[in-house]
């Protein structure tokens, strides 16, 4: 997947430094309000984007940097991830970044002309810090917004900006608003980068945008893509810029010479190289509500909000829904040790093993089964009951590839308030095979599979077989 860039370029009197370094495009989730960008003593952490295109699984991208240098060779153990107040747990630091999708934004307004062969000079220098793999496209923007490339090619966009001449007022919003729009189906890491000297005027003192600040809020959060400013000169609109590259996950760059240009280019380029993708399993349901996640390194913390996907088949009721776990609908196919059978036929009370790996089974004579749901029994307090389960599942083979549903905790404490269940559930899966990771309370790693005579089987897979 490639990844886009949105870059504004505007003016003041001192250079800011404020950096920060997330499958179907239809499943875009939507950000907003990102935080911690107070500095900590160590390092300074912002959420640049949440991708939840392949939700439940849930992807941060973010940048994490001291005196607005990134910190490199960082792993999971460097990370506490907590998603509405909640830690989540496993989490995971992918080792390599998905190609980035990026829009180059230039201002060509009249104001520019003095400056323009440095602008130009340092977004082509930007494009070229790119890895091969990433897509750019390249706007500009005077009375109108004008797309000068759009195949996604590195020597395209690099023409397209020598190809820009500098005349007329400034639609700086409408600009926003279309660069963000350009990557509105691109799927996985983005950006857009904006360069402009001024502000949104129609020559008059009047806005000349059709689109507002709001506007172009509205759609990043949908669109869930950070944006990067870079002012230059004394004349443009700090305020506004500074607030759209905070309320986005980017960073604002103000300089007051055009020969610093290159350098705030290049320091962009640097975060956005440097990022860390960061995955867990959110065991939330994908219903379109709003969830606020925190990201922490040592004493600095970084925060943003975004929607749970609302998937189509999420919509979908399962019909007639049925513990399928059972001899009926399903064989264990292989597992560390016999004991794993017993999900299925839960015919001892008691059953104890220490874990180790996952326990595969598939429905039988290979059909598909639709589930949303896992429901555990805990009857009593135990250090040997269920403490963590991870539900995977694969649509090809047993041996996978397996993708997660989700990971879910298991209390002791909320058996008192629930009557001995808990359900855990997530939009609606079809697969021809499963597979269970379990986790007790107990140091040994014993757990029990319990049969009460009035509850049943106390691990239980809700769904149907398919036809």
């Amino acid at each position: 997947m490639k990844r886009p860039y949105f870059l504004l370029l505007t003016s003041g009197f001192f250079l800011l430094l404020c950096l920060a370094g997330p499958l179907a495009a239809q499943d875009q989730a939507t950000s907003r309000s990102v935080e911690g960008r107070e500095q900590a003593v160590d390092a300074q952490v912002v959420i640049n984007q949440i991708d939840t295109s392949a939700f439940p699984k849930v992807t941060l991208f973010a940048s994490i940097t001291k005196d607005g240098v990134p910190l490199k060779g960082l792993s999971a153990g460097d990370f506490r991830v907590r998603e509405d107040e909640i830690d989540q747990e496993p989490i995971t630091v992918v080792p390599k970044l998905t190609p980035l999708n990026a829009v180059v934004a230039l201002d060509t307004s009249g104001s520019m002309k003095q400056r323009m062969a440095d602008a130009q000079s340092a977004a082509k220098n930007f494009i070229k810090m790119l890895s091969p793999e990433d897509t750019i496209q390249v706007v500009s923007f005077a009375r109108e917004v004008k797309v000068l490339a759009s195949d996604g090619g590195r020597e395209s966009a690099e023409a397209a900006i020598d190809t820009a001449a500098a005349r007329g007022d400034t639609a700086l919003y409408d600009a926003l608003h279309a660069s963000v729009e350009m990557l509105k189906d691109k799927p996985g890491r983005k950006a857009v980068t904006l360069l402009s000297d001024g502000a949104d005027d129609d020559g008059a003192g009047r806005q000349l945008s059709k689109h507002s600040v709001e506007d172009v809020l509205r759609l990043a959060r949908e669109v869930n893509v950070p944006i990067y400013t870079v002012g230059v000169g004394t004349e443009l609109d700090e305020a506004v810029l500074k607030k759209v590259a905070d309320e986005t996950g980017g960073a604002n760059l103000i300089t007051p010479q055009p020969e610093q240009l290159k350098e705030l280019y290049a320091k962009i380029g640097e975060q956005l190289a440097g990022q860390y993708s960061i995955q867990y399993t959110s065991n939330l349901p994908g219903d379109g509500s709003e969830h606020r996640v925190q990201l922490k390194h040592k004493d600095a913390v970084g925060a943003k909000e975004y929607k749970a996907p609302l998937k189509t088949e999420a919509k979908a009721e399962i019909a007639a829904k049925i513990d399928i776990l059972t001899p009926e609908y399903a064989e264990l196919i292989k597992a560390p040790q016999e004991a794993w059978q017993h999900l299925l036929d839960g015919e001892v009370r008691n059953i104890e093993w220490k874990e180790s790996g996952e326990a595969v089974f598939g429905f039988k004579n290979e059909r598909a089964a639709t589930f949303d749901a896992v429901k555990v029994f805990i009857k009593e307090s135990s250090d040997y009951n269920v403490k963590t389960l991870e539900l995977l599942f694969s649509t090809g083979s047993h041996s996978g590839p397996f993708e997660s549903a989700g990971t879910f905790e298991v209390e002791n404490i909320r058996m008192m308030k629930t009557g001995g269940w808990q359900e855990f559930k997530f939009p609606p899966v079809t697969a021809k095979y499963v597979a269970f990771k379990m986790t007790s309370h107990s140091t040994d790693s014993l757990m029990h599979i319990l049969k009460d005579s009035k509850s049943g089987k106390s691990i239980q897979l809700m769904g149907q077989l398919n036809p």
